[in-house]
C-alpha cells in the first residue's frame, strides 16, 4: 500500500509539474514496484545467484567490510534467490573490476562514479542519504576551507598564496577537489601558489594540523569540523572558514557549492531486473535499519543529478576529462586547411626560389671546387684522428673503470686527482672525500720515503711492497707499480700507479707458514714425550714404593711425596705434549656442542661465580649435530673459559654463544670475555707451543695449543678476536673472543682424523 501510495503521489506531481527529474522518479518507483509485485508472486525457488559489489576502499578493505557488509546482508534478505558480496577495491583495483566485468555494482564517492561513468557506461540507481550528527541527514555536501581563528593574515581566499596547506588524499572529492575548483575560481594554482601542499590521508588528520599549526590551512568535507566537535575533539570557534557559503537550508559550515553524495551504480552489463530490485530495496531501507547504521547513513534515496560533479572535474582537467579540449592532427586539418594549403603553396615557392638561385651558383661551386677537395681532406684527416682518439680514450676509460686494481693519479705532493671504484674500495671509501691524500695512507716513514725516492730518482718504482692503513683502520697489504708524470721540462709533475691487494695471499700464506710450523713441532714434541714418559713412570713407581718405607711424618717421606706430585705434574705436561702431537686416539661420535659447554660449566661456573665472573648463555636451541671426541672438546672449552678466568681477576662477564651457519654448513661457538684482551704484537704467537704470557709456574703454554690441534683435527678452525664488538651496542670493546667453527654432522667432515 505504501509503494502505491508514493507512485500515485508522483505521478500527480508529474502531471501537474512535469519536470524531468520527478518524471524519471515516478518511472522508477513504478519499476521498482513492479519488480517487487513480479518477486512476490514469484512461488519458485530458483538457485541462489552471487551478486558482487565493489566498494571504494580508501582506509583498509577490513574497514569497508565492516560499514557495508551489513547492506549486502540487507540486499540478501530482500532479494529472494540472490546472494550479495561487498568486494573492498583500492583506487586502482576499481577500474579494472568494472572494466573486466567481475562486479554487477560499484559504490564511489561522486568523483569516481562520474569517472567510472564516462569511461565504462555505469549508471546510478540510487544515492545515498548522509546520516551527517544525530538529526542530521543530506543527500548533497560539500568541502570547507578553514584557518585558526587566531590568524589574523588569512581572512579570505587570496591571503593562503604563498602559504603551506593540507588536504584528505589527492583523490577525495569533498577533502580535495571540491576546494581546489575554488582556489582555481580566484586564479590561485595550489601546485605553484602554496610553499607546500600535502595530503593528511584523513580528514580528521588535517583538521589536527591545522589546528596544531603545522599547516597554514587546509580543507575537508563539509560536515568534518561539525563531527569532530560533537564528539568533543575540537572547539568550533578556534577556526575561521574562507570563503564562507550562505547556509540557506545545508546545515553545516560550507566554502564549496554542494554535490549529490555517493551513489549506487550498476555496470553496463548488469541485467536491469536486478538493477531495479536493488534500487527498490535500498530506497526502502529504514533509517533505523541496522545496516543503515552501520553504513552511517540514513538510508536510500533516488538518484539525483550528478552533472556539477561532471563540470567540476572538466573545469579542472581531471580525470576523465584530462584530455579535453586538446587538439589531434585530424582535428588540425579540418579547423586550418585553408592556412595549411596556403603555407604548402609558399613553401613551394620558396624551393622555387631556391632551386633558381642555386643555377645560378653553379658556376661559383665549380671554381671552388679545388678548395673543397683540400678541405675536404684534410677534414677527413682530423675526423679519423679524433675517431681514434675517442676510441682510444673509450679503452682507457673501460679498464680504468672496471679494473680490480686500484689506479691513480697523483700531484707531487702526494695529492689524488682520480681514483678509480675499486681503489675507493680498497682505502674503505664509497665516494672520493677532499682533501685525499695517498701518502697519509702509508703505515710508516721508512716506506714512504723509499716510494718517493724511487720516482724522484728512477722516475718509477716496480712492484713495491707496503702496507697501507685504510679509514677503518685495518692494515691492507698492497704491490705497487707507479711511474713519474713529467712535464716538458722533464720536471715531476705527478705520478700513476697500480696496486693490487695482496691482503688475502699474505693472510694465507702466514696461515699456511703456522700450520707447517706447528705441524713440525708436533712431530718433535711427539718423539720427545715417548722418550721422556718411560723413565717419568719409573721415577714415579720407585718413589711410591719407597713411601711406603717411612712413616707419613718423616722428612723423607715429605721428600718422596714432593717427587711423586712433581712427576705427576712432568707428566701431565707429556699427555699435554702427546695431545698437541695428536698422538691420542680419537674416539668419532654424534655430539652437540650446547651439551658439552654446558657439561664444562657446571664444573667450572662455582669458580667463575666465586671470583665474580657472570656466564651469560646464549646458545641456539636445536643446534645441529657434529662429529667428534666428546673428551677432548670438552678439554677445549675447558682451556678457553680458564684462559677468560685468569684475563679477569677483578670480575667480569664471560658470553658462551653458540649458531649454525647455513651457508657454510658449519656450527659457531663463540667463547668472548671482558678481561684485558691481547695485543696486537701477540696474537699470532697465541697458538704456539710453549708460548705464555703468565707467570712461570702457572702455565705450559700449550693449552691454546692443544685446543689449536684438536680443533683441526676435527676439520674445524679458531680465530681470535681482539678488541671484541659490544654484543648489545656494536661499539669496540675491551676483551678477547675465541670463535670455533665445526662442521655439523651431515656435511662430509675429510679434515677429521680417522
Amino acid at each position: 500500500m505504501l509503494m502505491r501510495g508514493l507512485l500515485l503521489i508522483f505521478l500527480t506531481f508529474s502531471f501537474l509539474f512535469p519536470q524531468p527529474s520527478m518524471l524519471m522518479a515516478a518511472e522508477t518507483l513504478y519499476a521498482v514496484r513492479q519488480s517487487h509485485d513480479r518477486s512476490i508472486n514469484d512461488s519458485r525457488s530458483p538457485p541462489v545467484k552471487t551478486v558482487k559489489i565493489g566498494a571504494l576502499a580508501k582506509r583498509g578493505k577490513e574497514q569497508i567490510l565492516q560499514k557495508w557488509g551489513p547492506t549486502a546482508d540487507y540486499l540478501t534478505a530482500s532479494i529472494p534467490g540472490r546472494s550479495f558480496e561487498i568486494v573492498p577495491l583500492d583506487f586502482t583495483e576499481i577500474h579494472e573490476a568494472v572494466k573486466e566485468g567481475r562486479i554487477d555494482f560499484v559504490l564511489a564517492n561522486p568523483a569516481f562514479y562520474v569517472e567510472l561513468a564516462k569511461r565504462h557506461g555505469v549508471s546510478r540507481i540510487a544515492t545515498l542519504i548522509n546520516r551527517n550528527m544525530p538529526g542530521q541527514q543530506t543527500t548533497t555536501f560539500g568541502g570547507v576551507i578553514f584557518c585558526r581563528a587566531d590568524r589574523n593574515d588569512i581572512r579570505q581566499l587570496g591571503n593562503l598564496k604563498g602559504r603551506s596547506f593540507m588536504a584528505a588524499e589527492p583523490r577525495s572529492f569533498g577533502g580535495w577537489i571540491m576546494a581546489w575548483l575554488e582556489l582555481k575560481k580566484i586564479d590561485i594554482d595550489p601546485f605553484t601558489s602554496f610553499s607546500s601542499l600535502q595530503y593528511g590521508l584523513t580528514h580528521d588528520a588535517v583538521v589536527y594540523a591545522v589546528r596544531d599549526g603545522k599547516v597554514d590551512a587546509g580543507t575537508v568535507r563539509s560536515d568534518t569540523l561539525e563531527r569532530m566537535a560533537e564528539a568533543g575533539n575540537i572547539k568550533l570557534e578556534d577556526f575561521r572558514i574562507l570563503n564562507r557559503q550562505p547556509e540557506n537550508s545545508f546545515p553545516f559550515m560550507l566554502s564549496t557549492d554542494l554535490y549529490p553524495e555517493w551513489p549506487m551504480a550498476a555496470l553496463r552489463t548488469t541485467d536491469n531486473k536486478l538493477a531495479r530490485q536493488v534500487a527498490s530495496s535500498l530506497m526502502a531501507m529504514e533509517a533505523t535499519h541496522p545496516a543503515a547504521i552501520a553504513g552511517k547513513c540514513a538510508g536510500w534515496t533516488v538518484p539525483l543529478n550528478y552533472q556539477p560533479v561532471h563540470d567540476c572535474l572538466l573545469e579542472l582537467r581531471i580525470s576523465p576529462y584530462e584530455d579535453f579540449g586538446k587538439f589531434t592532427m585530424f582535428d588540425v586539418l579540418v579547423h586550418y586547411w585553408r592556412q595549411i594549403t596556403l603555407m604548402a603553396l609558399g613553401i613551394i615557392l620558396i624551393i622555387l626560389t631556391s632551386l633558381y638561385i642555386l643555377r645560378l651558383n653553379r658556376i661559383l661551386q665549380q671554381k671552388k671546387e679545388e678548395v673543397d677537395d683540400l678541405n675536404r681532406n684534410l677534414e677527413t684527416k682530423v675526423k679519423e684522428r679524433t675517431h681514434d682518439l675517442s676510441k682510444s680514450e673509450k679503452k682507457f676509460r673501460h679498464f680504468f673503470e672496471n679494473s680490480k686494481d686500484m689506479v691513480y693519479f697523483c700531484e707531487t705532493g702526494g695529492e689524488i686527482t682520480d681514483i678509480n671504484p675499486s681503489g675507493l674500495q680498497m682505502l674503505g671509501y664509497e665516494t672520493q672525500p677532499e682533501n685525499f691524500n695517498l701518502l697519509g695512507f702509508f703505515k710508516d716513514t721508512e716506506t714512504m720515503q723509499q716510494y718517493l725516492d724511487g720516482l724522484h730518482e728512477h722516475g718509477f718504482v716496480s712492484e713495491f711492497e707496503l702496507q697501507l692503513e685504510i679509514q677503518d683502520g685495518s692494515t691492507r697489504h698492497m704491490l705497487l707499480t707507479a711511474n713519474a708524470i713529467l712535464d716538458k721540462d722533464g720536471q715531476m709533475i705527478g705520478c700513476e700507479g697500480i696496486a693490487k691487494d695482496l691482503t688475502k695471499i699474505k693472510t694465507m700464506t702466514d696461515r699456511l707458514i703456522s700450520q707447517e710450523k706447528m705441524a713440525s713441532v708436533g712431530q718433535i714434541v711427539a718423539g720427545v714425550a715417548h722418550e721422556i714418559n718411560t723413565p717419568l713412570s719409573v721415577i714415579l713407581g720407585y718413589s711410591q714404593l719407597m713411601m711406603d718405607d717411612f712413616a707419613e711424618d718423616s722428612e723423607v717421606y715429605e721428600n718422596l711425596t714432593v717427587i711423586e706430585r712433581q712427576t705427576k705434574a712432568c707428566r701431565k705436561i707429556v699427555a699435554d705434549l702427546l695431545k698437541f702431537s695428536r698422538q691420542t686416539e680419537t674416539a668419532q661420535q654424534e655430539l652437540s656442542i650446547n651439551v658439552i659447554i654446558e657439561e664444562v660449566l657446571a664444573i667450572t661456573e662455582h669458580n667463575l661465580n666465586i671470583s665474580h665472573i657472570h656466564v651469560i648463555r646464549k646458545c641456539l636451541p636445536d643446534l645441529p649435530m657434529v662429529i667428534g671426541d666428546t673428551e677432548k672438546l670438552r678439554q677445549v672449552f675447558i682451556n678457553f673459559i680458564n684462559n677468560s678466568h685468569h684475563a679477569m681477576e677483578k670480575g667480569g662477564n664471560i658470553y658462551i654463544i653458540t649458531s649454525h651457519d647455513t651457508q657454510s654448513h658449519e656450527v659457531l661457538a663463540t667463547i668472548q670475555d671482558t678481561g684485558f684482551g691481547i695485543s696486537d704484537e701477540i696474537k699470532s704467537k697465541i697458538f704456539d707451543p710453549f708460548f705464555t704470557t703468565k707467570a712461570v709456574g702457572k702455565g705450559t703454554g700449550l693449552g691454546l695449543s692443544v685446543s689449536y690441534g684438536i680443533i683441526r683435527d676435527h676439520g674445524g678452525t679458531i680465530t681470535v678476536e681482539s678488541p671484541v664488538h659490544d654484543l648489545e651496542t656494536g661499539e669496540k670493546m675491551q676483551g678477547t673472543a675465541f670463535h670455533i667453527r665445526l662442521p655439523v654432522a651431515a656435511v662430509e667432515t675429510k679434515a677429521i682424523i680417522e
